[in-house]
C-alpha cells in the first residue's frame, strides 16, 4: 500500500516534501477523478476541503483536519 495525497496545493506540497506523491485539485470533480486514478493499492490522504464532496467509502482514506 502506498500513500497518495489528494488536495490543495499546500497539502500536496507539504506531503511531497516527505516523499508522498499526490495530485493538486481545485474542484471536487478533479478530486473525484484523482480518487478513481489512485488505484486500489493506495492509502489516500484526502484534504478536508474535499472530504464531504468526494465519495471515499471504497478506498482506504485518511481525511486531513481542516485548518483554521
Amino acid at each position: 500500500m502506498r500513500p497518495f495525497v489528494i488536495g490543495t496545493s499546500d497539502d500536496v506540497t507539504g506531503f511531497g516534501l516527505a516523499g508522498v506523491d499526490g495530485t493538486i485539485c481545485a474542484t471536487p470533480d478533479e478530486a473525484r477523478q484523482a480518487m478513481e486514478r489512485a488505484g486500489e493499492d493506495a492509502l489516500v490522504i484526502l484534504s478536508a476541503v474535499f472530504a464531504r464532496s468526494v465519495p471515499h467509502d471504497d478506498t482506504l482514506t485518511i481525511v486531513l483536519p481542516s485548518r483554521p
